[in-house]
C-alpha cells in the first residue's frame, strides 16, 4: 500500500462523511460522449455542486472563510506534509468531495495567492513523487469555483483521459527547447500545448516559455490556465542526427514528465447562465477539461451531449496559442533602443540598487557593454528583459545592418513588436526579440520580398518560412543563463554591428584535410544551428526580419492570416520538412546535400522549374475511396481557424465548390488530395524519382557548361520588369542579372581576392576547375590551383564566399581562363582549364563561343566593390542562345615556350542567385503571376510533401 492510499483509508476509518461521499461516488451515473475522436465521459455527481455552484465573485469570496487554511478546516481532516522545492512547504490532503477514486489535494501551508508563477517545480515534484497520480492546478478563474489560496490537486492515473488516451491527442511537435518538446494536440480539442521532457529542470524551462507566451489577466496578474501533469516510464529513449531526425534505442526505466496546458479565455461558458430548464451548469476545470466532465445537478446532466460539450470548449478554452521564439536582431558594444509605447521589467538579473519605474519605461534609452555586465541609466545588470505594457508597443532598435557581407549590405532602423532582451555577450551586447511565429514571419514575408507580390505566391512562402522555422530541431533552445551573463551570440562568430549574417564564420561542420598524395581538402557548410542564445538570426542567414516597417502591408497580412498554422510535412504522417528557399534556381532546382550535411530528402529533390516539371507534380492519391475525389486545384483558400468540426469543414469544402476550372488549367496540372481527418488539408505531391526525366544531367561537366551557356525557358527566367518589381525589395532590385550572369577576375585581383577571403596564399592562380557538381550544375568541390598551393574547396556557399567579395551569386558556374596574347598569337582561352578528371597542371586551348548573358548590366556599385571583377554584361540584350561573340584560340602553343602559362583572366559564366534548394522564389512568383496557387506551387517545388495545419 502506497502512502497516500494508507492516508485514504485512515481518514475513511475515522471520518464517516468523508467515507460515505467516497462510497457514492461508485455509484454515480456517467455517460461516455466521443469529442474530437476522444472517447470522454459525465459524470453526475451532486456532491460536487458545492464547488461548481459556488459564487465566484470578489465579494462572496472575500465573505467565506478559506476552507484551505488549517483554522477552518473539519477537526477529522489530517494531512501529510510534503516538500516542495527551496523549502516551501505543503500539505496533502484526502479531498472530501471526491471526483477521483483516489483524491487529494495539496494546499501550500501559508495562505499565498493562487500563482502558479514560481511554484511549477514543486507541482513537477509531486508528479515524480507520486508516479501513480495525474497532479493538476486550476488557475484563477480557471477553476469549478475560485479559491484565494495557494493549492494543487492530484487523483489517481488512468482516470482522465488525456492521459489515458494521450496518444489520441496527436501531438504535433513545433518546438524542442534543450531536452523537452512542446507539441500542439491535433485531436480532442486540437492547439494545446503539451510538453514532454526527460527531467524537471528542462520540463519547467518549457513550461515558463509556454506561460510566457500567454496573455496575463490584468485582475489576477497571470494567464488564465490549467495545468496536468504526469510522469510516464520512458521505454523509448530519443536520439538525433544532424538534421534533426529521431532515432529510438530502448532504455528501459527511465522517467519522462507530461505537461498538458490549458490556456482559458473564459471561466463558464454561456450554458451555465442559460435560463432554469435550459442551463447546464458545468464550471470546467482541469477535470472536465481533461475529459471528465462534472455535472451537478441531475437535469443538465440529461441535457449533456456532444453539441453542449463543444460549445463549452469552444467558449472557455483558448486553442489560438502559438510557438514564441526568440530572434537576435543586433550585438553591438552600444544599443540604442526607443520604446515607443509603455514597456515593463519583466526580469533582471543584478537589480540591487535598481531605481524608478519598473512598469512605464518609455523613450530613448542607451544600453552599454561594461565590466561583461549591461550599463543602463548608471547601473549595471546581467540581462534586463523588458515585456510590452500593451498589444499596442513597439520598440525601434537603431543602427541594425542587413544584408551583412553581401552587396546590399546597409543599416536602417528598424521597429518590433513583442519582447526585449537586452544580453552581454563576448562580442557586445545582444538585443534579443521574443515574438509570436506568426507574427515573425508577418515580417519575415515582408523582409523577404515585395508585399505587392502575388497573393499566391506570398500565401506560400508564409507556408515554407513557418515549415523551415518550426523544423529546426532545437527551435526553443536558446539559452541565455550562461556563465558570468556572457555568451558568444554565434559560435566562433565576432562581429561588430550584428549577429551572425550574410557571413557567418561559424560552421555546421567542416573538414581539412592534407595529404602528401594531393591537394587539401576544404570543405565547409554553414547552417542556422549555430545559434546559441536564441532561434534564429534576423539576417539571411536564417531568414530576413526587418521589423514592423515593411510589415504593414494588407496583401502580407492576409497571406500568414489565410495560412496560419500551415507547414509542409514528409508525407501525412511524418515530420515537418526543412523548406529551404533561395531568390533563382537558374532552370534546376539543387539537392540538400550539394549546400549541407551529405544527406538528402525526398522533398528536396532537383526538379526542372518550368512547365513541364510542374505538370510532372500533380499528386498522387492515397487512402479511402470516399476520401479521394477533391482536387487541389479546387481548394479554396486556406481561412483562418474556424470551429466547426473537421466533418463539417470537409462538407462545407465540397458544397462550396460550385466554379468548375476550365479544361486547359486541369490538363495543365490536374492533382487529387486525400483528406484525413486529424487535419485539414492533406496535399500530396508525387515523389521527385517519379518526375525527374525531364532534369539533365548537370553533374556532367559538358552538360553542365551547355545549360549554364545557354538560356532554358524557365519560371524564374524572366526579365519582366513589372513581376519583379512587386517580388524583389528595392535592394534586390539592384540585381538584374540573376538568371544568367557574367564576371571576370584579373589575375591580380583573384590572387588577391582569394588570399583575404580564404586566407590561403595561392600564389599566380593557375587553374580553377570543377571537380564535383551537384544536380543544378551548382559546384560541389573546386580546385584551385597556384604557383605555391592547391586546395580543393568546398561546399557551394564558401566556394562563393572565397570567389567574391561579398558572395558569388551561385556556385553553378563554368571557368574560361585568359592567357596572355604573344607576337603572332592571339589571345588563348581555355574552357574549364582542365578537363574533369585531367592531369593537373595540363592546360587545354580550344576555340570556344561565349554566348551574351541574360540580365542588364551590373550596377557600377556593386562592380566596384568587387576587388579584380569587371562585369561585360552590359551589352547583352539578346538572349537568344545562338547570338555569340568568339575568342579567337590559337591551339599550337608550344609546351617549350609557354610551359606552364600564367593565366591573366579568368572568366565565370553563372546560373542562379542563391543556393537553389527547393523553392526558387522569382519561380514561384512567376508560377503565381501566371495563375497557380499556393499549394500547387509548393507541390512543385516540394515534390512528396503533404499540406498539413498544425494548429
Amino acid at each position: 500500500m502506497t502512502e497516500l492510499q494508507s492516508l485514504l483509508k485512515r481518514q475513511l476509518a475515522g471520518w464517516p462523511e468523508a467515507a460515505r461521499r467516497y462510497r457514492d461516488l461508485r455509484e454515480v451515473q456517467t455517460k461516455e460522449i466521443t469529442i474530437g475522436g476522444m472517447p470522454v465521459r459525465v459524470q453526475y455527481n451532486p456532491a460536487r455542486a458545492v464547488s461548481t455552484l459556488a459564487r465566484t465573485d470578489a465579494a462572496s469570496i472575500a465573505a467565506r472563510p478559506c476552507f484551505l487554511c488549517r483554522g477552518n478546516r473539519p477537526q477529522q481532516q489530517v494531512a501529510l506534509p510534503f516538500e516542495g522545492c527551496d523549502g516551501r512547504r505543503y500539505e496533502i490532503l484526502v479531498n472530501p468531495f471526491p471526483i477521483f477514486p483516489e483524491h487529494f489535494t495539496i494546499p501550500a501551508v501559508d495562505h499565498v495567492p493562487q500563482r502558479i508563477a514560481g511554484r511549477f517545480p514543486d507541482m513537477l515534484r509531486l508528479a515524480e513523487a507520486f508516479p501513480d497520480m495525474t497532479v493538476f492546478y486550476n488557475g484563477p478563474e480557471s477553476g469549478a469555483s475560485a479559491p484565494d489560496h495557494f493549492h494543487f490537486q492530484m487523483g489517481c492515473k488512468g482516470f482522465l483521459p488525456v492521459e489515458r488516451h494521450f496518444g489520441l491527442l496527436g501531438p504535433k511537435t513545433v518546438m524542442r527547447p534543450g531536452a523537452a518538446a512542446i507539441a500542439l494536440t491535433s485531436a480532442y480539442i486540437p492547439g494545446l500545448p503539451v510538453i514532454t521532457a526527460p527531467d524537471a529542470e528542462s520540463a519547467e524551462a518549457a513550461f515558463l516559455r509556454v506561460l510566457r507566451s500567454l496573455p496575463v489577466s490584468p485582475r489576477t496578474g497571470e494567464p488564465q490556465i490549467n495545468i496536468l501533469c504526469w510522469t510516464e516510464r520512458n521505454t523509448c529513449a530519443e536520439s538525433r542526427n544532424s538534421h534533426g531526425n529521431i532515432s529510438r534505442e530502448r532504455t528501459a526505466g527511465n522517467i519522462i514528465f507530461r505537461v498538458l496546458v490549458i490556456p482559458r479565455k473564459a471561466h463558464r461558458p454561456s450554458c451555465y447562465y442559460a435560463p432554469e430548464g435550459e442551463a447546464v451548469r458545468i464550471s470546467p476545470a482541469s477535470v472536465d477539461l481533461g475529459g471528465v466532465f462534472i455535472v451537478p445537478v441531475d437535469e443538465d446532466f440529461r441535457r449533456t451531449d456532444a453539441g453542449v460539450l463543444q460549445n463549452i470548449i469552444r467558449e472557455t478554452v483558448d486553442t489560438s496559442w502559438q510557438p514564441v521564439i526568440d530572434v537576435g536582431l543586433l550585438t553591438a558594444p552600444e544599443l540604442r533602443v526607443r520604446f515607443n509605447q509603455p514597456f515593463s521589467i519583466s526580469g533582471i538579473r543584478g537589480q540591487e540598487g535598481l531605481s524608478g519605474d519598473r512598469d512605464n519605461i518609455s523613450g530613448e534609452q542607451v544600453f552599454s557593454l561594461q565590466d561583461g555586465m549591461v550599463r543602463w541609466n548608471g547601473k549595471c545588470y546581467g540581462k534586463i528583459e523588458f515585456r510590452p505594457a500593451s498589444a499596442e508597443s513597439t520598440f525601434t532598435l537603431h543602427r541594425v545592418k542587413i544584408g551583412i557581407n553581401f552587396h546590399w549590405e546597409r543599416e536602417e532602423d528598424q521597429m518590433f513588436s513583442g519582447g526585449l532582451t537586452v544580453l552581454p555577450t563576448e562580442e557586445g551586447l545582444t538585443a534579443i526579440n521574443s515574438v509570436p511565429v506568426e507574427d515573425y514571419l508577418l515580417s519575415v514575408i515582408s523582409s523577404e520580398m515585395n508585399g505587392d507580390a502575388p497573393e499566391e505566391f506570398l500565401k506560400a512562402h508564409a507556408v515554407i518560412s513557418r515549415s523551415w522555422l518550426l523544423a529546426r530541431p532545437t527551435l526553443g533552445g536558446g539559452d541565455s543563463e550562461t556563465a558570468n551573463g556572457t555568451a558568444n551570440a554565434c559560435k566562433g562568430h565576432s562581429v561588430e554591428h550584428s549577429v551572425s549574417g550574410g557571413l557567418p564564420d561559424s560552421v555546421a561542420d567542416s573538414s581539412e584535410e592534407h595529404s602528401d598524395n594531393g591537394p587539401e581538402r576544404i570543405i565547409r557548410w554553414y547552417d542556422r544551428e549555430d545559434h546559441t542564445l536564441f532561434d534564429v538570426c534576423a539576417d539571411d542567414h536564417c531568414q530576413r526580419y526587418q521589423g514592423l516597417l515593411r510589415a504593414g502591408n494588407a496583401n502580407i497580412r492576409l497571406a500568414v492570416e489565410a495560412t496560419r498554422g500551415l507547414v509542409l510535412t514528409d508525407g501525412p504522417d511524418g515530420s515537418i520538412c526543412d523548406t529551404r528557399f533561395s531568390k533563382c534556381c537558374g532552370g534546376v532546382t539543387e539537392r540538400f546535400s550539394a549546400c549541407w550535411a551529405d544527406e538528402d530528402f525526398p522533398y528536396l529533390q532537383a526538379i526542372r522549374d518550368n512547365a513541364a516539371g510542374y505538370r510532372l507534380s500533380r499528386t498522387t492519391c492515397s487512402g479511402p475511396a470516399e476520401d479521394t475525389g477533391i482536387m487541389a486545384s479546387q481548394l479554396e483558400s486556406v481561412p483562418t481557424p474556424c470551429t466547426e468540426t473537421r466533418a463539417e469543414c470537409h462538407s462545407r469544402r465540397i458544397a462550396s465548390e460550385t466554379t468548375a476550372k476550365t479544361a486547359s488549367e486541369t490538363s495543365e496540372v490536374q492533382r487529387n488530395t486525400t483528406y484525413q481527418p486529424d487535419k485539414r488539408i492533406a496535399i500530396i505531391s508525387k515523389p521527385a524519382d517519379e518526375s525527374s526525366a525531364d532534369v539533365p544531367d548537370l553533374s556532367d561537366e559538358q552538360t553542365a557548361r551547355n545549360w549554364i551557356l545557354s538560356s532554358p525557358e524557365a519560371f524564374c527566367n524572366t526579365s519582366d520588369p513589372d513581376l519583379l518589381s512587386t517580388v524583389l525589395n528595392s535592394y534586390d532590385q539592384e540585381t538584374a542579372d540573376f538568371y544568367r550572369w557574367k564576371v571576370e577576375y584579373t589575375q591580380a585581383g583573384l590572387s588577391d581576392l582569394l588570399h583575404r577571403r580564404s586566407g590561403i596564399d595561392f600564389g599566380d592562380v593557375l587553374e580553377l576547375r570543377p571537380l564535383k557538381r551537384g544536380a543544378s550544375g551548382r559546384i560541389i568541390e573546386l580546385l584551385i590551383r597556384g604557383t605555391l598551393r592547391t586546395v580543393i574547396v568546398g561546399k557551394e556557399l564558401e566556394i562563393r564566399r572565397w570567389l567574391s567579395e561579398s558572395h558569388l551569386y551561385s556556385s553553378a558556374f563554368v571557368v574560361d581562363t585568359v592567357y596572355e596574347q604573344r607576337p603572332g598569337i592571339s589571345e588563348i582561352v581555355t574552357t574549364g582549364g582542365n578537363p574533369v578528371g585531367g592531369p593537373v597542371g595540363e592546360p587545354v586551348t580550344k576555340q570556344t563561343s561565349v554566348p551574351n548573358i541574360t540580365g542588364a548590366a551590373r550596377t557600377a556599385e556593386t562592380a566596384a566593390a568587387e576587388t579584380g571583377r569587371t562585369s561585360a554584361s552590359s551589352d547583352a540584350a539578346d538572349t537568344r542562345p545562338d547570338n555569340t561573340d568568339t575568342h579567337i584560340v590559337d591551339t599550337h602553343v608550344s609546351s617549350e615556350i609557354h610551359p606552364d602559362p600564367v593565366p591573366v583572366r579568368f572568366i565565370l559564366h553563372g546560373a542562379g542567385w542563391g543556393h537553389g534548394v527547393g523553392l526558387c522564389q522569382i519561380g514561384a512568383a512567376a508560377m503565381s503571376a501566371r495563375g497557380g496557387t499556393f499549394d500547387r506551387i509548393l507541390a512543385h517545388y516540394f515534390r512528396g510533401s503533404c499540406l498539413t495545419r498544425l494548429y
